[in-house]
């Protein structure tokens, strides 16, 4: 299992302030919960997965970007070192964007940055669910390979469009 924080990934602790990165569960993590009662976690099971993905839909356009690790810290939550990350544009398989666009449409959403692992199966890539971010960011990804996320929403945002 891992546990994220719910908002902004830094925290105050100790007179200090930290940052808050997903990380796995440890059997003696479990055996001591002193503590959980003071804010909402987030508990997901972990999937060993062989990359990430970070899919932005802007209206009915999606625009997936496959996330690398090259750290072990950035295998538990890539943010934790971006030095380590590598990226590539993706097309997502069709079963995969029919779900995230029936998600976006269920929430009445017209933005989302999804989170996805991928694990393999046998000789099949598995893609699990893990969250939708409405504020997402994207930024790095534009940077690192030149996927136009802000020209899609200028001119979504531009034309009025619904999604």
């Amino acid at each position: 299992m891992v546990v994220k924080p719910l908002s902004a990934n830094l925290i105050y602790e100790d007179g200090t302030y930290k940052t808050g990165w997903t990380r796995r569960l440890s059997g003696d993590d479990l055996a001591d919960l002193r503590g959980i009662d003071v804010t909402a976690h987030l508990v997901q099971d972990w999937v060993d997965k062989i990359w990430e993905c970070r899919a932005v839909v802007v209206g009915y356009k999606i625009f997936a970007v496959a996330i690398h690790a090259g750290s072990d810290s950035a295998r538990v939550d890539w943010r934790s070192d971006y030095q380590a990350l590598t990226y590539e544009i993706i097309e997502l398989p069709v079963d995969v964007t029919d779900s995230l666009r029936s998600i976006m449409r269920e929430l009445d959403l017209v933005y989302g940055a999804f989170d996805l692992s991928i694990a393999q199966v046998g000789t099949e890539e598995v893609y699990s669910f893990l969250e939708i971010n409405p504020g997402g960011q994207y930024g790095f990804l534009e940077a690192a390979t030149g996927i136009p996320i802000t020209e899609s929403l200028v001119r979504f945002l531009a034309q009025g469009a619904t999604a």
